[in-house]
C-alpha cells in the first residue's frame, strides 16, 4: 500500500510538473489592444493571468483570466481560457468545448497542426491549420526557450480585400515557448483591420522569467493624447501587399505640416520613417533589407494618427 501511495504521488508530481511548462500559476501577459484604426497603446491593453488549476474533461488545466483596459480608464473582463500541457504540446479549450492544439514546441519544419480561431465574418469559431517553417531557440532570463516560425496554410489565411491574415497574424509568425505568439497568445482574425485585435506582446513574467518587448514605456501604459484622423482626411496607402515602394494619396484638404510616415513591424519596432511634404501622390521607397511580413503603416499629423495594416511581399 505504501509503495502504491509513493507511485501515485510521483505520478501526480509528474503531471503537475508537466502542466507548469506553459502558463504556470501567476504567469502574466500584457498585449497591446487596438481597434478602429488606432495604433500601439492608443486603445489600451489586455492583461492575461494564470490564476488556478482546474479539471476539465479529465485534464489538469490552467485557468487564465483576461481583462481589457481601455484608454478611457475602462476595465472589462473578456472571458477566461483553459489550457493543459501534454509533453511538448499545449492544448486550448475552444468555443465548441473541444481541446485544440495551440502550440507544439516539439514540432519540426514542415509539421502542421489544426487549431481553432474566431472568424469575424462568420461570427463563430473556425478551424485553421498552422505549418512550421523554422525552428530555433532564444535565451530569456537565463532560460533557453524553443521558438517556431509558422504560417497559416488554409483557405481562410488571406482576405483578398484587406490582405491580412488569420491565425497568428503574419506569414512569418514567431512563437516562443512560455511566451506564446509575438502578437497574441491565441490565433486571431486579422482580415478586418478595424476589428479589435491584439498587436504585440508587451511583457511576460512568471516566477523565473521577466520579458519586456519595449512596445510601450510600461507594461500597463495607456495613451490618450492622440486622436484619429477624420474620415474625410484619410490618406490612402497602396499597393497592399507592397514590395519596394508605398504610394500615399494625400487629399488636398490635408494640412501636411508635421506629417510623417512610420512603418512598424509586428513587435512595435520602427523600421522606416519619412517626413512627407505636399499633397497628392507621394512615393515612399522601401529598402530591400526590410523582410517580408505584416507591418503597420502609421501616419502622424500633429496629434492625430492613422494606421493601416500592410503586408510586404
Amino acid at each position: 500500500m505504501k509503495l502504491l501511495q509513493i507511485i501515485c504521488v510521483m505520478l501526480l508530481f509528474s503531471v503537475l510538473t508537466q502542466a507548469q511548462e506553459f502558463a504556470p500559476i501567476g504567469a502574466t501577459w500584457y498585449h497591446t489592444n487596438i481597434e478602429s484604426f488606432t495604433f500601439f497603446g492608443y486603445e489600451g491593453y489586455v492583461k492575461t493571468e494564470s490564476v488556478k488549476d482546474t479539471i476539465i474533461q479529465g485534464h489538469l488545466c490552467k485557468k487564465l483570466t483576461k481583462t481589457r483596459y481601455g484608454s478611457n480608464g475602462s476595465e472589462n473582463s473578456i472571458g477566461d481560457e483553459y489550457f493543459y500541457t501534454s509533453g511538448d504540446t499545449v492544448f486550448n479549450l475552444s468555443d465548441n468545448d473541444t481541446f485544440y492544439i495551440l502550440y507544439n514546441w516539439g514540432a519540426q519544419v514542415g509539421d502542421t497542426w489544426t487549431t481553432r480561431t474566431f472568424d469575424f465574418f462568420a461570427q463563430g469559431g473556425v478551424e485553421t491549420t498552422i505549418q512550421v517553417d523554422n525552428i530555433g531557440t532564444t535565451v530569456i532570463s537565463g532560460e533557453t526557450l524553443r521558438t517556431l516560425t509558422v504560417h497559416t496554410i488554409d483557405s481562410l489565411s488571406i482576405n483578398p480585400l484587406s490582405g491580412s491574415y488569420m491565425g497568428f497574424g503574419e506569414p512569418n509568425a514567431r512563437l516562443t515557448e512560455k511566451l506564446g505568439g509575438s502578437l497574441y497568445l491565441f490565433p486571431q482574425d486579422y482580415r478586418l483591420w478595424d476589428a479589435e485585435i491584439k498587436t504585440g506582446l508587451r511583457c511576460y513574467s512568471d516566477s523565473t522569467i521577466r520579458f519586456n518587448a519595449n512596445i510601450s514605456s510600461t507594461c500597463d501604459e495607456l495613451l490618450t493624447s492622440v486622436q484619429n484622423i477624420p474620415d474625410a482626411d484619410l490618406i490612402h496607402l497602396s499597393p497592399n501587399p507592397f514590395s519596394s515602394e508605398i504610394q500615399l494619396n494625400i487629399p488636398a484638404s490635408t494640412t501636411t505640416e508635421g506629417l510623417s510616415f512610420h512603418l512598424y513591424n509586428n513587435l512595435g519596432q520602427l523600421v522606416l520613417e519619412k517626413t512627407i511634404k505636399g499633397t497628392g501622390s507621394r512615393t515612399i521607397n522601401v529598402p530591400n533589407t526590410i523582410p517580408q511580413g505584416v507591418y503597420y503603416g502609421v501616419i502622424y499629423i500633429d496629434n492625430q494618427v492613422q494606421t493601416t495594416s500592410l503586408i510586404k511581399q
